[in-house]
């Protein structure tokens, strides 16, 4: 007997996909859904430092572009062109929303200047395949926050990679010039950080 094919969807799709309250979204790979769990704490409040530090230094700067928490991106791969990632943290640059026509109320069409993953145990991911997509689709900065072990990877468009330790620090490079965040900042206790800023 024959069965039905599962659906395949488009970004577009995604937007209209009621979301169980289970869930905090999805992300679409080779047209299927895959499903996205609300992190942890130690995870959002790392998204959480990272920012507000980004945010901070684009206004303080006046540098061109807006930063974003979870927003979705449709890569354009050449094997995926739907292929939707929705980074924890991410800069679009204003000369590139601009190229798109302003800031869409839906998904960025293209990658994002700097996209920012967290990894950690509460919520799981296939970090090398979306390490993979962004490089792919053009990302020139990528940064892997590694919780587990307070350490980071930085990437780049030409597939050179650096492994950052607690005692370094990332760094905003052309994308964002002048940024500098040292790690021991994100892995601090908790007291310590949100003392220091206040939430």
């Amino acid at each position: 007997m024959a069965t039905n094919p599962m659906p395949i969807y488009s970004a577009d799709d995604v937007l209209r996909i009621p979301v169980p309250p289970d869930l905090s979204g999805y992300e679409l790979v080779d047209g299927e859904l895959e499903p996205l769990t609300p992190v942890g704490l130690t995870h959002g409040r790392i998204a959480r430092l990272i920012c507000r530090r980004l945010d901070d230094h684009v206004m303080q700067q006046r540098i061109p572009g807006q930063v974003y928490l979870e927003a979705g991106f449709v890569l354009g791969l050449r094997r995926d062109p739907q292929r939707l990632r929705g980074p924890d943290v991410s800069f679009v640059s204003q000369s590139r929303l601009d190229e798109a026509g302003g800031e869409p109320k839906g998904f960025f069409h293209g990658p994002p200047d700097l996209a920012v993953e967290i990894e950690s145990t509460e919520r799981p991911k296939a970090m090398q395949q979306r390490i993979q997509d962004y490089l792919e689709a053009g990302t020139p900065l990528l940064w892997v926050i590694h919780s587990e072990t307070n350490s980071a990877t930085v990437y780049h468009t030409d597939g050179s990679a650096r492994l950052l330790r607690e005692s370094d620090a990332l760094d905003g490079e052309d994308v964002l010039p002048g940024l500098i965040i040292p790690l021991r900042e994100l892995f601090g206790d908790s007291s310590t950080t949100s003392g220091a800023g206040g939430p």
